[in-house]
């Protein structure tokens, strides 16, 4: 009968192996394990447990058990299991680890170590942790020891990255500590303190209509881009939601999700106790047999910073929701993205454990993936920060308060993509097109199978989007 071991990232390289395994003995081509370069090698350590003697498995789970402290025991066990078996079978291939500790608007990062017979460590303390809850994450990878026919030394053939400590993220308690200027007409409002402004007007839609930094506008203005934030709740189709299993690209545009008509509810603002002034909008999108109600509560302080809170209800008939969040367009000159969540690639709720969490830095051009046929791309997901700057590193900064959110910049809006058919003729604007979400739709696997599993769909329920949005110098 085979052994049970702990639930973890090790059993999905067991469960590869096997398959792989089984495929060559069905096919009459019964190898070696080593044979199997270049699969990674620690998908067949892995299933080498499978036959391990019962003394090294004591001597494997005395080792785990060191590692448990606070930490999820089970993923722990798993990679120690790993690691270990590795060094004794492994004479091709050998492990690394990485540390990354994301401390405030940086992280700091190990040097890469690699583990030998005479070093099994497999993670550090930092005194640091002990102190602050930073984000705290722990890169194992299987890296070639020599040169292959295939690869050079040090290629990666596997890695696998756990979570040793969750940080916090912006906290959502700030008291007001300086005076505020408030100047209100009958169609705007101007909030003014230490080295910014914002305004917004209050009749036509409550678009902001500036925001400005250390003398610099934040905000451009296009007029097929007349409301910011704008709320988002349609995205530009993907191969998969315009092919079989829910046809979700036909759905969208019968209930007119591409072109809403979006109606200014209510729009007031008051004073905190501390001087603090919070500015509330309520806003709908209307579609043809329903619609998404959008409360914006924005607590404006004296230093710049903005607190965002936003909430959006699907109401009535509703398709498969595509999105659940919003969108600013940024001047031109601040085209540099930089973000700490999971990357570099674009990635979705269904697709992202290939892309590891880590502080990221790219040009915004750089984002968009050119598909032959234009579609929603550039995602990135788990988001707990981001900037976009200029060539001085100044700019914006927006941090997440309470949950990470899926975010995007793009020098193209949803409109721009979703209108055209062939990629040569997509232009990209000047602007940068911040897109920030509370929740995002699954990709599924419509092109060529079933659709968004339910677990990655949206549900027809209040979501909310906590933000800090402020100056980055």
């Amino acid at each position: 009968m085979r052994k049970q071991y702990p639930q973890g990232p090790a059993n999905r390289y067991v469960s590869l192996a096997d398959i792989v395994f089984k495929v060559y003995s069905f096919a009459g081509k019964r190898k070696k394990w080593e044979d199997f370069v270049p699969l990674p090698k620690i998908f067949y350590t892995m299933a080498a447990m499978n036959t391990a003697d019962i003394g090294f498995e004591k001597e494997i789970w005395k080792a785990a058990d060191k590692m448990r402290g606070n930490i999820d025991a089970s993923e722990y066990k798993s990679v120690v299991l790993g690691l270990i078996f590795l060094k004794y079978i492994s004479d091709k291939f050998e492990a690394k680890y990485q540390q990354l500790v994301a401390e405030g608007e940086g992280f700091e990062e190990d040097k890469d170590e690699y583990l030998s017979n005479k070093n099994e460590k497999v993670s550090k303390t930092n005194k640091k942790t002990e102190k602050t809850l930073s984000d705290y994450q722990l890169k194992v990878s299987i890296v070639l020891k020599s040169d292959a026919l295939w690869a050079k030394a040090g290629h990666e053939v596997a890695w696998e990255q756990f979570c040793l400590q969750k940080g916090d993220l912006a906290s959502a308690d700030l008291i007001n500590k300086g005076a505020l200027q408030v100047k209100e007409d009958d169609n705007s409002l101007l909030i003014s303190g230490r080295g910014f402004s914002v305004q917004w007007e209050k009749k036509v839609n409550g678009s902001m209509t500036s925001l400005i930094y250390k003398g610099k506008e934040m905000l451009t203005h296009s007029d097929d881009f007349p409301v910011q934030p704008v709320t988002q709740v349609f995205r530009a189709p993907t191969d998969n939601d315009k092919s079989f299993g829910n046809w979700l690209a036909k759905d969208w545009k019968l209930h007119g999700m591409d072109h809403p008509q979006i109606n200014l509810e209510s729009f007031h603002h008051e004073k905190r106790a501390d001087g603090a002034v919070i500015v509330r909008i309520q806003t709908s999108n209307l579609y043809k047999e329903g619609k998404v109600v959008t409360t914006s509560v924005y607590t404006v302080f004296s230093d710049g910073t903005i607190d965002l809170k936003t909430t959006f209800l699907p109401q009535g008939v509703l398709p498969e929701i595509p999105r659940l969040g919003i969108a600013f367009c940024l001047a031109p000159a601040y085209d540099t993205f930089t973000w700490y969540g999971r990357g570099p690639q674009d990635n979705y709720p269904d697709r992202k454990t290939s892309a590891m969490i880590g502080l990221w830095k790219g040009s915004v051009a750089d984002q968009y993936v050119h598909y032959p046929r234009p579609q929603d791309s550039g995602n990135k997901e788990e988001v707990h920060y981001l900037t976009l700057t200029d060539k001085q590193n100044k700019g914006i900064r927006v941090d997440a308060v309470e949950n990470a959110f899926s975010a995007s910049a793009l020098h193209y809006t949803v409109q721009d993509i979703y209108e055209e058919t062939h990629d040569c003729d997509l232009k990209p604007r000047a602007e940068v097109i911040l897109s920030m979400d509370a929740a995002v739709l699954g990709l599924g696997n419509s092109s060529c199978g079933p659709g968004v599993l339910k677990k990655y769909a949206i549900e027809k329920k209040e979501h909310t989007l906590h933000l800090r949005i402020s100056s980055k110098q």
